[in-house]
């Protein structure tokens, strides 16, 4: 079969059984899925990706060293997260532990002991994993 807009043909080959004996054929029903090596014809363009991990950001690298912007607010946390501090700066959260997060941001950065930041849009329920396990984390936000 032809696709719009891609110049070879989409060629797929099914058998079952045995090649070149009939009688050892099987019905059969099953899905098979493609991957497409392009954007379809209709497909919007990509936007340019935010950079989630960066080489360097001063206000997560503040974070990061457990001297937050002078500006950020303490956030009350609850939960089984060990070692979790969060604030709050503008319309962001701000998240620092040495466990792994496992809700999406916009922005990390680690440092060589482990530790790691995470800026978020502000959310009240995060969660993250501590030793194999998802833990939630309530964020008491003003």
């Amino acid at each position: 079969m032809y696709l719009k807009g891609l110049a070879v043909p989409v060629v797929v080959s099914m058998t079952s059984g045995e090649p070149g004996n009939p009688d050892a054929s099987q019905p059969t029903d099953s899905r098979v899925d493609l991957r497409i090596p392009q954007r379809g014809p209709a497909a919007l363009p990509v936007s340019a990706p935010r950079q989630k991990v960066g080489l360097y950001d001063n206000t997560l690298q503040a974070f990061l060293d457990g001297v937050p912007p002078k500006e950020a607010q303490r956030i009350k946390t609850q939960g089984g997260v060990p070692d979790v501090q969060a604030w709050q700066l503008g319309d962001d959260i701000y998240l620092r532990s040495r466990a792994d997060l496992r809700d999406a941001f916009d922005s990390t950065l680690s440092s060589a002991d482990g530790t790691h930041v995470w800026k978020m849009p502000v959310t009240p329920y995060v969660t993250f994993s501590v030793m194999g396990h998802n833990v939630p984390l309530t964020l008491e936000l003003q």
